[in-house]
């Protein structure tokens, strides 16, 4: 079972979302602008990253982190899609969100830097923790990198929980319009460099 719990009980290994005002008005925002298989990407990102960063014994804002990885495709969305490439918009609009909530500015700039950095082939840990466990949660649920490290139990109950919802196909198109609409962006780059259809189509998830 997947809940809200306390924050200490998420940084100690029990896998569940932080239960603070401010994630939960992360979730629901992330709710309210995304599509359902979106939406859960999110979200499920954001398990992925707590337990591969547990396993490394990475300290890391929990809160913050379930925050940018709730809010991390926002400028895929309707509602906040711009002129900017889509990570740009996105740490943008979580940043202003967030000072809207009362953090600091210092703060609010991890998860705006984390969301910004996030589209990058690997992100390190000089970047930050919480970027850098925020991309690795990412890039399991994207294209099943290091899936293998999560246990079978694990990624049985976030996908039970969390439905994956069709989103190969459904993720597929929306970048690929994203990289149509401005070739200029990174998004552009991981279709024709590196395959980022077959990625995904590849990822060792059933859809």
């Amino acid at each position: 079972m997947i809940s809200w719990l306390p924050v200490d009980a998420v940084a100690a290994g029990q896998l569940g979302f932080p239960d603070t005002p401010s994630a939960r008005a992360a979730d629901a925002l992330c709710r309210e602008a995304s599509e359902g298989f979106l939406a859960n990407h999110q979200l499920r990102s954001y398990l992925w990253a707590g337990v591969l960063g547990r396993a490394r014994g990475i300290a890391v804002d929990h809160e913050s982190l379930f925050v940018a990885a709730a809010l991390h495709d926002l400028g895929l969305t309707d509602r906040f899609r711009g002129d900017r490439c889509f990570e740009v918009v996105g740490g943008d609009a979580a940043a202003t969100f967030l000072a809207g909530l009362g953090w600091s500015q210092d703060r609010a700039e991890v998860v705006r830097r984390a969301i910004i950095l996030h589209i990058e082939p690997s992100v390190p840990i000089e970047a930050g923790p919480v970027a850098h466990v925020l991309d690795l949660g990412i890039s399991v649920d994207v294209s099943g990198s290091r899936l293998d490290e999560v246990p079978a139990d694990i990624r049985a109950d976030v996908v039970s929980a969390v439905p994956r919802l069709d989103f190969k196909r459904r993720m597929t198109e929306v970048l690929r319009g994203d990289a149509e609409a401005r070739p200029e962006c990174a998004t552009a780059l991981w279709f024709t460099e590196i395959d980022l259809a077959g990625r995904i189509a590849n990822a060792g998830f059933e859809d």
